[in-house]
């Protein structure tokens, strides 16, 4: 009795759950909540279906409840089917543009390993996030000779956003949110085309649950996922007005794949690893692999006449909390 109990609650639970996903997106703080841990309320998903199962073949209960346990297992394939298919990646043809994101942790004073970790990747792009202003200039100074075209955006408390660029920059803008963190905007030829590139690092919610009271947080939380949602569409109203062949978004999102930041990113961009898939193979560089995180929340988007032919992680951090992800492009 009790297993019934648990398969008809967690699925009906897991219903609930993403008929306001689908309805609701974030207007109440626990719904916020639980999307931002979306990803784990899966984990039960298939060992309760095993026991719905286990149920009807040993036991012979009615099929009740394996429909039931099927719910949320439909549930995950619906925000994760890009990945459940393998893709076999056995050469790597030549890009014709490499763009790396990397939060390199505004506490991190390893100067050494972060321009490492860079030049491990060789990318013709380089979005940082949570640039200090105490590294700025070593940063600066370490990559100018490889990178010797970057714009850092106004210097913030916790670390700000930069690019860097072996190929000369033009219409550089610095996108004031309001919140948070501002983007850095700019747009660089690529075998004549222009591409635009960002790089961004959206509100955080640890903002909302620090140095504030208990009572406090919910309000606090709300907030967080207005101003995050206000970056996304401020961000992309801005990139409409630019004439470009292709727009690359590299960022710490600090949203996953259930959360309604990323529906409204997805209404301009492609989610480069959901493109590629659930990729298996060999790497372009070492000490990198496809990127199959599905609980992450640094990306690279993109959109226009490109195409991605692999994304991936790099092992070493560099001292950082986020591990770099870079994303090989050429033209369509």
């Amino acid at each position: 009795m009790i297993l019934k109990i648990i398969i008809g609650a967690y699925s009906f639970f897991m219903a609930a759950w993403f008929f306001t996903y689908l309805f609701w997106l974030d207007k109440w703080w626990p719904l916020i909540l639980l999307n931002i841990v979306g990803y784990y309320l899966f984990w039960p998903a298939l060992p309760i279906l095993f026991v719905a199962l286990f149920l009807y073949f040993k036991q012979r209960q009615d099929t009740r409840y394996i429909y039931m346990a099927i719910v949320p297992v439909l549930i995950f394939v619906f925000f994760f089917h890009p990945f459940l298919k393998p893709n076999i990646i056995e050469t790597h043809p030549n890009s014709d543009l490499r763009v790396l994101t990397y939060n390199i942790l505004n506490g991190n004073r390893r100067v050494n390993r972060i321009v490492s970790v860079i030049g491990q990747v060789n990318a013709d792009v380089v979005a940082i996030q949570e640039l200090t202003e105490r590294l700025r200039p070593k940063i600066i100074d370490r990559l100018s000779e490889t990178y010797p075209y970057h714009y850092v955006s106004t210097p913030m408390r916790s670390g700000t956003t930069a690019l860097f660029s072996k190929l000369p920059l033009a219409e550089v803008a610095e996108l004031d949110f309001g919140v948070d963190r501002p983007a850095v905007v700019a747009s660089t030829l690529v075998d004549g085309k222009k591409v635009t590139v960002v790089s961004a690092h959206l509100n955080p919610i640890y903002y909302a649950l620090t140095n504030r009271p208990i009572r406090d947080m919910p309000r606090a939380i709300e907030r967080y996922i207005v101003d995050q949602n206000k970056q996304a569409k401020l961000l992309i109203d801005v990139l409409r007005d630019y004439d470009s062949s292709a727009f690359i978004l590299a960022c710490d999102c600090n949203s996953r794949e259930t959360a309604s930041t990323n529906r409204i990113l997805a209404t301009f961009f492609k989610d480069a690893a959901t493109q590629v898939g659930w990729a298996l193979g060999d790497t372009p560089i070492e000490n990198a692999r496809h990127e199959r995180d599905l609980k992450r929340v640094d990306y690279i988007w993109y959109t226009g006449a490109i195409e991605t032919t692999g994304v991936y992680r790099l092992a070493d951090s560099g001292g950082s909390d986020h591990q770099p992800v870079f994303s090989d492009f050429r033209w369509q």
